[in-house]
């Protein structure tokens, strides 16, 4: 492959022209958000009806719960101590988390052409190792908390800072579920995902704003709609990091992805 900018030969996985330093097209050429998204959506609408069964199972038994857990129980008072309900509230979600990420570890059968109730209680086999990753999230969470909550109080910027170190982490290690699916256990898969997603970390932000988005419209006519953005979700987050392991992007890493 050749640079635009100066006509040096370069690698065809290259993000930038060793050369000038000028940026390949890789990005938009082959992991752009909204390239995963046209290209997941032209695949998986013609298959979408044989994922309804497990969405309606995962939305009900799986998200509901967990939806529950972080949105109503920190409003209530566990024990009346703030630090305490702080805690249970995260032994909850720490317990519950693990089973909404299931189906990332399971790409083969997910990308397969459908999905089912019975693949999904199959990934529940890793569901040690989703935890030991949640829990590893959960501890990241607690420190900026102690940080940006413990430091000056009410301090808007440290409010701020922590909404932007909350959301580029949750972009980072979003490719860390679906590595699992290559033998990498969660603390391996996590440290894959930050040191890779160093080019690609944009990109995985967007594709995060874009499912939230599509969940969001999909509540709208009474939750039908989660019956497709749900699966599809899964699909569209496992079908990004697989061409992000075909582009070689996690190759520069410590941790390879090879199994």
């Amino acid at each position: 492959m050749k640079c635009r900018a100066c006509k040096a030969s370069i690698g065809d996985y290259a993000f930038f022209c060793p050369e000038c330093g000028a940026q390949t097209p890789l990005i938009h050429e082959k992991l752009s958000a909204r390239l995963i998204l046209r290209e997941g959506w032209a695949a998986f609408k013609t298959i979408r009806s044989h994922y309804y069964a497990f969405a309606i199972f995962y939305v009900i038994v799986i998200l509901a719960p967990t939806l529950l857990a972080g949105l109503w129980l920190p409003r209530v008072e566990l024990t009346g101590r703030a630090f305490a309900d702080y805690l249970l509230v995260n032994a909850a979600l720490l317990l519950l988390v693990p089973l909404t990420l299931a189906p990332l570890t399971d790409a083969h059968r997910l990308m397969s052409g459908g999905y089912r109730i019975a693949d999904y209680l199959r990934s529940l086999r890793k569901y040690p190792w989703l935890l030991a990753f949640t829990l590893l999230n959960e501890l990241y969470f607690f420190v900026l908390k102690y940080v940006c909550d413990g430091l000056p109080a009410n301090d808007p910027i440290l409010h701020l800072v922590r909404l932007v170190m909350v959301l580029y982490w949750l972009a980072i290690v979003m490719p860390a579920p679906v590595l699992m699916n290559h033998g990498l256990c969660p603390g391996k898969s996590t440290l894959a995902a930050w040191r890779g997603g160093r080019y690609t970390r944009w990109q995985q932000f967007f594709l995060l704003v874009i499912i939230a988005a599509l969940n969001t419209v999909a509540l709208i006519p009474v939750g039908l709609g989660l019956l497709v953005s749900i699966p599809f979700s899964f699909y569209l987050m496992i079908r990004f990091v697989q061409r992000l392991i075909e582009q070689h992007v996690y190759d520069g890493s410590p941790v390879s992805c090879t199994v």
